[in-house]
C-alpha cells in the first residue's frame, strides 16, 4: 500500500473509533509529521532541514539587531558589518527550498535519546486535538497498563490504526497534561 492509502485507512479507522467525521481526522493529522515518514532517508532530510533552520535563526537575530542598532541600515550594510556572507544566506535558502514543505506547527528536530517513538507522541497529540474539536474531555488513567479512560483507549486505537508499535501510556499522559495546561479541558 502507498503512503496515502495507508493514511486514508488509518484516518478512516480513527474516525470510526471516535465516532466523528473523517474530515476532522484528516484536518488534524494532515499537519502532523507522518508516522510513515520515519525511514532513514526522511529522518536524515528532516535533520538537515532543522539544522539549516537553526543556522538561519542564529543568523537572522543578530542581523535584525544590527539593522535596528544602525537606525535603519540596509540588510546589505548589516551583512557587510558582520561575519555573515550573502553567499552563506543564499546557500541556506537554497537548501531549505530544496527540502520542500516544513510544517510550521510541528517540531522539526527531536532528540532520539531515550528511545522515544515520536510518532506515538504525534498521534496522541492528534487525538487530543480531535477531542478538543469535538468538545470531549481529555482524561488519563490506567490499570496495570490498560487504559481506563476513553481518551487512553482512543490513543491505543489510533496507534494500532497507524501500525505504530509503541506503548500508549506516556504519549497519552503527556497529551493529557498539555491539554490541561492549555486550559481547554
Amino acid at each position: 500500500m502507498k503512503h496515502s492509502e495507508l493514511a486514508f485507512a488509518a484516518h478512516s479507522k480513527i474516525a470510526l473509533l471516535l465516532g466523528c467525521e473523517k474530515e476532522i481526522v484528516d484536518l488534524v493529522f494532515d499537519w502532523l509529521p507522518s508516522p510513515y515518514a520515519s525511514n532513514l532517508e526522511t529522518v536524515k532530510r528532516r535533520k538537515q532541514e532543522g539544522k539549516a533552520l537553526l543556522e538561519i535563526s542564529a543568523i537572522a537575530n543578530p542581523l535584525a539587531n544590527k539593522v535596528d542598532a544602525n537606525g535603519g541600515a540596509t540588510l546589505g550594510e548589516a551583512l557587510r558589518s558582520s561575519e555573515i556572507s550573502v553567499s552563506r544566506l543564499r546557500k541556506l535558502s537554497i537548501e531549505l527550498a530544496r527540502s520542500g514543505d516544513i510544517p510550521s506547527k510541528a517540531p522539526i528536530m527531536r532528540s532520539s535519546k531515550g528511545g522515544k517513538n515520536w510518532a506515538s507522541y504525534d498521534i496522541a497529540h492528534g487525538i487530543a486535538q480531535i477531542y478538543k474539536k469535538l468538545g470531549r474531555t481529555i482524561t488519563f488513567g490506567h490499570d496495570n497498563g490498560v487504559p481506563t479512560t476513553e481518551f487512553g483507549r482512543a490513543v491505543c486505537g489510533a496507534l494500532e490504526a497507524f501500525s505504530v508499535q509503541s506503548n500508549w501510556r506516556e504519549p497519552a499522559r503527556q497529551a493529557s497534561v498539555e491539554a490541561k495546561l492549555e486550559g481547554e479541558n
